[in-house]
């Protein structure tokens, strides 16, 4: 089941650019874009750098794995890197 954007990705028609939100299948729990399109930045710190995860368009499908992450420095950016809002359950 294809759930995120990946370098290659036929679905793309041949684009190499961000491409639009929840056009692709949920995932598991019934989450969209939880992996592919743009890194998203996490909680999680390694060393004095912070960790992003779930692939880009711009990378093959192996990065999108949920468990593949990459540490990056916390004042980085650009446009293959975003944010996810998320609360807790009261």
């Amino acid at each position: 089941r294809i759930v995120g954007w990946y370098q290659g990705d036929l679905d793309m028609g041949g684009s190499s650019t961000l491409m639009p939100v929840e056009q692709k299948n949920a995932g598991q729990l019934g989450l969209y874009d939880m992996s592919g399109n743009v890194w998203e930045w996490c909680f999680t710190v390694n060393g004095s750098n912070r960790v992003v995860r779930g692939g880009i368009w711009q990378s093959s499908a192996y990065y999108l794995r949920v468990g593949y992450w990459v540490d990056h420095v916390p004042y980085g950016g650009g446009d293959n890197i975003g944010f996810r809002f998320a609360r807790t359950a009261d």
